[in-house]
């Protein structure tokens, strides 16, 4: 099997396993957060905490802003093979063509960020690129088989990953609040659960960046929980 052939092999793998592999660095960062001096950001402490919530929130948006405007048939959790009835180069489309994984880079960084080692930050941003950049090379080439000549024009004049400008191409679809809550409510959870989580372990060890309870933190943990089951209680089913 030749290297691209492989590339795109590797990914298709990844991608189907998308929503669970990422976890697993959380535990090595559990570990390193615990056992390992501070380095990244030495400033105060309520400050670092609420700038690592913000980024995590800004990817968390940016995934928002997606789903909501994506017509169907285009950006979707389909986990078993890629579908795309129609290619979607509007709204967040229009700035980079994986606006999703920019949100999940920024969730990524916001995590380790609050882990607060340089070393482990750097790793994350490097697993982080070999990880999603198999599954985008497995994903664009088969946008290129299915559409050819518009995914040429498309990829010609938008960056893959990195806005170069933004300058945004409006869309038309309404934007979609249902299908926003049905797919995202588990990121939120899992975004705010686990900032609890190294909340709470902060002040067990008497963390020196993250040594008392952030009960605001808590209450929005626990809020986002329920938000999760709720949705889960009232949308069995994917919106159309």
């Amino acid at each position: 099997m030749d290297l691209i052939s492989r590339c795109i092999h590797t990914g298709q793998w990844l991608f189907r396993h998308r929503s669970y592999l990422p976890l697993l660095i959380i535990v090595p960062g559990l570990f390193i957060y615990t056992y390992t001096d501070y380095t990244v950001l030495p400033i105060k402490e309520s400050t670092y905490e609420w700038f690592c919530v913000a980024v995590g929130l800004l990817g968390l948006g940016i995934r928002v802003w997606t789903i909501g405007y994506a017509p169907a048939g285009t950006s979707g959790r389909n986990t078993q093979e890629q579908i795309a009835d129609r290619l979607n180069t509007e709204g967040p489309y229009s700035v980079v063509r994986h606006p999703l994984y920019l949100g999940n880079f920024f969730m990524w960084i916001a995590v380790a960020l609050w882990i607060g080692h340089l070393y482990f930050l750097i790793i994350t941003v490097l697993v982080f690129w070999l990880y999603y950049e198999r599954i985008m090379v497995a994903e664009e080439a088969f946008l290129r088989q299915r559409f050819g000549q518009q995914f040429y024009q498309w990829a010609k004049s938008t960056p893959a990953f990195f806005p170069c400008s933004l300058k945004i191409k409006s869309s038309p679809s309404t934007f979609q609040w249902r299908k926003v809550i049905y797919q995202e409510s588990n990121g939120l959870a899992a975004l705010f659960l686990l900032f609890a989580l190294l909340d709470g372990i902060g002040a067990q060890i008497q963390h020196p960046y993250h040594p008392r309870p952030n009960n605001v933190l808590y209450l929005l943990a626990a809020l986002s929980l329920l938000l999760l089951i709720g949705r889960k209680i009232a949308l069995k089913r994917p919106p159309s």
